[in-house]
């Protein structure tokens, strides 16, 4: 099948940190991880401000704040731990040159073919969402494998081409 559009890019740095970003602390369990975190911090200056401290609750509001300081953190670690890993881990497998990424777009799916030689089809019925990120638009499948779309990278077609084929896919 004819391609619709053409999209060529290169994965650098600056890829995996807004790739990452999006998928690690965009997710909805991190949100309410995080509303859990504000109104337990909430909980904890309200406790400490309007109430006496016993020597009990002194020990579980520093639990408390151990835990904030935990749940806060760890998202976070992990956001920066899977970039460098999936960055080093694609460096290390292209001979220590950045991933090239070409993707040819049809009606029904979207072919990728990296450098070095791996070729993959993404069709569209397999598409579970898109988001859309400040310089691209990331596919996530059902199987939650996700193949970046970079906004300023067509080499056929256009974004604004691109947007109306995304609307009309219903993405």
């Amino acid at each position: 099948m004819e391609s619709i559009f053409e999209n060529q890019y290169i994965c650098t740095k600056q890829y995996y940190k807004e790739c990452y970003k999006t998928l690690c602390l965009r997710k909805p369990s991190i949100i309410i991880l995080y509303l859990l975190f504000g109104l337990n911090f909430i909980s904890i200056i309200l406790d400490i401000v309007l109430f006496k401290v016993t020597q009990l609750n002194n020990y579980t509001t520093r639990l408390n704040v151990f835990l904030d300081i935990v749940i806060l953190f760890y998202p976070i670690y992990m956001y920066i731990k899977n970039e460098n890993l999936a960055y080093r881990r694609d460096l290390e497998r292209n001979q220590g040159n950045p991933i090239q990424i070409k993707l040819l777009i049809s009606e029904n799916s979207i072919n990728i073919y990296t450098i070095p030689n791996k070729n993959t089809n993404l069709e569209f019925v397999n598409i579970e969402r898109v988001i859309k990120t400040k310089n691209y638009y990331i596919f996530i499948s059902k199987a939650k494998l996700w193949v970046a779309v970079k906004k300023e990278a067509f080499s056929k077609g256009t974004l604004k081409e691109f947007e109306e084929f995304l609307k009309k896919k219903k993405l």
